[in-house]
């Protein structure tokens, strides 16, 4: 871990695995689904949470999108995770 209590991305090779999640989420403080540069954006967020939760980049694929504002249930997303992830922590 850095000096400065951030957490480190470490990006080596490892066994990789890809995963599927079913998301549900209150889109009300957020700028839609898809990642935008200088606002919050449920993808952008996710992204960020799991990368620091497994200490790698975690690159996120939608199967939707939605607008700002817009609530979702069952929202698919997936993305390959270090092979040693344990999904219930994320």
């Amino acid at each position: 871990m850095p000096d400065n209590g951030a957490i480190e991305i470490v990006n080596e090779p490892v066994a990789m695995r890809r995963a599927r999640f079913v998301v549900a989420y209150d889109g009300a403080g957020f700028h839609g689904f898809a990642v935008n540069p200088n606002v919050d954006t449920v993808m952008g967020v996710l992204t960020e949470s799991m990368s620091l939760i497994t200490r790698h980049e975690v690159e996120l694929v939608g199967a939707g999108r939605t607008d700002a504002g817009v609530h979702a249930w069952g929202q698919v997303i997936s993305c390959d995770l270090p092979g040693n992830t344990v999904l219930s922590n994320l």
